[in-house]
């Protein structure tokens, strides 16, 4: 016999509704926080566009209010992670005072705004986290399934083009961005839930072809840094949980050699290149530095792709003052070599960028390969804002993802984020730019917020269906 409900037990379930839908659009919001190129791609790709900064900003900042909104509490107890940050912060409003507008007004709009998702995911509690990680994980998993169709479509439609990676609505770096949204989902179906025979079986199932693809299509780094990923999170895995997350690794791993054999060519093409040594190029004397105004080993155009280095005349010795870049002469195709040299213009540049470093984006011109930041954003926090900024950062990624360490061995939530930051990290390493590391702040900031909220209890007490 069912019991009329009264007006508290009414009232009980319209909460419990509420909380649902918040938790839900969450998941939604925290998704897009942290796979918002891969949405934008594939927006822009939909209706056209050849993209749009206004709709850029609107996406980023409607995302990064929403999260911290739905997730908004009062009672936030500051950890030595956020003192760190404020401090990273301050020094960088430090540097624009000392250096000046160095940089156009849309750089530092989209600074403040990678900056903004520390705050806002600083508010996610790890009851947030728990709650929201199924909408998180649909989401997520639909953007990527989305991403991979049309990077499919665009492997089949441009199989023998020159160009190594595949154009995706006319965007070069789409395959970069569909495959980290994918490497965002494996991790999440790996930690936040109990692996068994048959889960394990079905995530293998599900991401054999996609891994095909984007390996055929020849993205690189973020494969690297996905097995570093995975193999933290079978390191924090019990050892039960850890044979199932090996296998998962070695289903990409096979996947990865089935779709390096499918274009075996290219990818030969693509290890000579990554082997190969710079040429160098001996400047006239006098140069003071500039060497970038009279000739420089690549410059960028406006659609992104590096123009080959003139040949220069040689005469005397190189100038000391000059970055490596101006006598090191590389492929305009060899993004490995390219990265090689930005970090050696990096490494260059330190030591003479004092305190508070040398302004935003003041690196693409000290460097001479041309409109190409450092592409590490901890040494581009070095150089453009000083040893003070680059030091910070590093110490606000270690304490944040050290003081999450010890949850995250028998917490899923905990695992799901530390291994999720480790993964950015490493991209960082290698695709980093400060002014674009939204999702690198955003997994900062709730590293932090779990490690505040988390309440210390037992591995015993805590069950796999809760953590």
């Amino acid at each position: 016999m069912s019991l009329p409900l009264g007006k508290p037990a009414s009232a009980m379930l319209n909460g419990m509704s509420r909380d649902a839908l918040r938790q839900a659009m969450f998941g939604v919001a925290f998704a897009i926080l942290i796979a918002p190129n891969s949405v934008l791609v594939l927006g822009f790709g939909m209706t056209g566009s050849p993209g749009n900064s206004p709709v850029t900003g609107a996406v980023l900042m409607l995302a990064t209010m929403a999260v911290g909104l739905l997730c908004l509490r009062r009672d936030i107890a500051l950890l030595p992670a956020d003192y760190l940050f404020l401090a990273f912060v301050v020094c960088i409003a430090s540097s624009s005072v000392i250096n000046g507008w160095t940089t156009d007004a849309k750089e530092y709009q989209l600074l403040l705004l990678s900056l903004a998702a520390y705050p806002a995911c600083r508010l996610i509690s790890r009851a947030d986290m728990l709650a929201g990680r199924s909408s998180f994980i649909l989401v997520i998993g639909i953007i990527a399934l989305l991403g991979t169709i049309a990077m499919t479509n665009a492997l089949l439609r441009q199989w023998d083009s020159v160009d190594w990676r595949p154009l995706v609505f006319g965007f070069n770096a789409a395959g970069t961005y569909f495959l980290g949204t994918l490497s965002i989902f494996v991790i999440a179906l790996v930690t936040t839930g109990e692996l068994t025979t048959r889960r394990t079986f079905l995530i293998s199932a599900l991401i054999f072809l996609p891994m095909i693809v984007f390996t055929a299509s020849l993205v690189r780094f973020t494969f690297i840094a996905l097995a570093g990923a995975l193999c933290m999170a079978a390191i924090l895995s019990e050892a039960k949980q850890r044979k199932h997350v090996v296998a998962i690794a070695l289903v990409i791993l096979v996947a990865v050699a089935a779709g390096m054999f499918s274009r075996s060519d290219k990818a030969k093409q693509s290890l000579v290149f990554a082997m190969e040594r710079p040429t160098v190029v001996e400047l006239p004397s006098g140069n003071n530095g500039l060497a970038g105004k009279a000739g420089s080993s690549g410059s960028l155009k406006s659609s992104g792709s590096l123009e080959p280095s003139r040949s220069l005349e040689s005469s005397d010795s190189v100038e000391p003052r000059m970055a490596p870049s101006c006598y090191l002469k590389v492929s305009p195709l060899n993004s490995i070599l390219i990265r090689k040299v930005l970090i050696q213009d990096a490494v260059f540049l330190i030591p003479g960028s004092g305190w508070f470093g040398t302004g935003l984006d003041t690196f693409m011109e000290s460097s001479c390969i041309k409109r190409t930041q450092a592409h590490n954003s901890i040494l581009q926090a070095a150089v453009e804002f000083g040893w003070l900024g680059g030091a910070l950062l590093f110490l606000v990624v270690a304490v944040a993802a050290g003081s999450l360490l010890p949850l995250a061995r028998y917490d899923n939530a905990s695992r799901f984020v530390l291994c999720s930051l480790a993964y950015v990290v490493l991209i960082s390493l290698a695709h980093g730019r400060l002014s674009r590391d939204g999702v690198l702040f955003a997994f900062l900031g709730a590293a932090v917020g779990l490690r505040e909220t988390f309440r210390a209890q037992p591995a015993s007490a805590v069950s796999p269906a809760l953590a």
